[in-house]
């Protein structure tokens, strides 16, 4: 059996409530076998200012335009209220340029409990990825076991604003086992000197992501101040390929991807029910063709009929063998199998949005095969290739969004 130099408590804000007493859990951690896990519930506060308080609004706004003077004049406050009429203030909104919003937010302390034989992994971050693969494991079985909808698993390297390892040397307890070394908590205190002791991991602010992209330039203002002048709604695949794009920008990698795939397949089931109507076919024997073992059931054979729509409106495009459907096959299908059966998992930007843009072209020329496969809005030109979308560090209210 191992020697155990110290314990070190892990602390991580969880900005969700976890319904668990206060009470110590022995959990799965990767290195040892078994950590302790001591969830506390808190309550704290979320804020929102409308002027800054660490730099001047011209630092990053050279040209802001005349002052805003119509900010609400008064303040207000939420009541909620408890059984028995008895009423709480949640939150609280503050007049004026300088104000804003107060909310409380309920959430939870993780303390992490790991047994360390060499003290100085706790400087090193090896504590912090062992507590944060613990953490993950117990956030699965607890959204499996509740389906609360708010609570997340957590990346070490951007969950976090401030994470402490705090260390505690172990008395000379010899060769035991890492549950005998954890139950000599009691008999250990944990430091606190900075750099001693005590070490911190705080998370990252980018400088890129606090200043928007160049103001539109005219080709797509004008594009702009057209459609706003008219009623519109986004399509399914729409909606599905802006989700892959805020989840490539959130490093949500993998699952930007499946979000891209799906936007294309929408599309061309949406394309394809339209020219099936069209043709004469009833909902009911369009069901049945796309349904599993229907003609039209396979992406694949959804690509082919496209085209021999398009052949049959005098169209001399076709999607298959076209650049952009190979390119789409060696990077956002390939990609996406990976994933959903090959058990991937790591995907980095560059690849990921390699993929994604590679499916902005194939959405792009599906359109394009014939007139009547046009929507009402669609991506074209240079934003196919999202030149305005960039990897960054991320921010530190990130562990906030939900």
């Amino acid at each position: 059996m191992p020697t155990y130099e110290a314990l070190a408590h892990v602390l991580w804000e969880l900005p969700f409530p976890l319904r668990l007493a206060p009470e110590v859990i022995p959990v799965w951690e990767p290195a040892e076998g078994v950590a302790f896990f001591d969830p506390r519930s808190e309550v704290g506060e979320l804020s929102w200012r409308r002027s800054p308080t660490v730099l001047q609004r011209s630092d990053v706004l050279p040209d802001v335009g005349p002052d805003n003077d119509w900010y609400p004049q008064y303040d207000y406050r939420y009541l909620a209220h408890r059984p028995g009429d008895e009423r709480l203030v949640i939150a609280h909104l503050t007049r004026g340029a300088e104000g804003g919003f107060v909310e409380a937010r309920q959430y939870t302390v993780a303390n992490i409990i790991l047994c360390l034989r060499d003290r100085r992994d706790a400087a090193s971050g090896a504590a912090v990825a062992r507590a944060a693969e613990a953490l993950n494991n117990l956030l699965a079985v607890y959204r499996f076991i509740t389906l609360d909808p708010p609570v997340r698993q957590l990346r070490a390297d951007l969950d976090t604003y401030y994470t402490i390892v705090s260390v505690a040397d172990l008395p000379r307890l010899g060769d035991v086992d890492a549950l005998t070394a954890l139950r000599a908590i009691d008999r250990v205190r944990f430091g606190r000197e900075l750099g001693v002791n005590r070490f911190h991991t705080m998370g990252v602010n980018s400088f890129s992501d606090l200043f928007a992209p160049d103001t539109l330039p005219c080709d797509l203002v004008s594009i702009f101040d057209d459609l706003v002048q008219h009623p519109h709604e986004l399509e399914l695949f729409h909606q599905l390929m802006l989700s892959a794009l805020r989840r490539l920008k959130r490093h949500e990698h993998a699952l930007a991807i499946f979000d891209a795939q799906s936007a294309l397949e929408t599309l061309v089931a949406a394309i394809l029910v339209e020219r099936l109507r069209a043709s004469g076919k009833s909902d009911g024997e369009i069901e049945q063709l796309l349904a599993p073992g229907g003609d039209h059931h396979t992406l694949q054979r959804r690509f082919q009929r496209l085209d021999r729509f398009a052949r049959e409106e005098s169209s001399a495009k076709r999607f298959i063998g076209s650049p952009e459907e190979l390119r789409w096959r060696a990077t956002l299908y390939r990609l996406r199998n990976q994933i959903a059966h090959a058990g991937r998992r790591d995907v980095d930007f560059a690849e990921a949005k390699e993929a994604i843009v590679a499916g902005m072209h194939a959405i792009f020329v599906i359109q394009d095969l014939a007139p009547t496969f046009a929507r009402p809005l669609s991506w074209g030109g240079g934003v196919l290739d999202l030149p305005h979308i960039v990897e960054s560090r991320g921010r530190l209210a990130r562990l906030f969004e939900t």
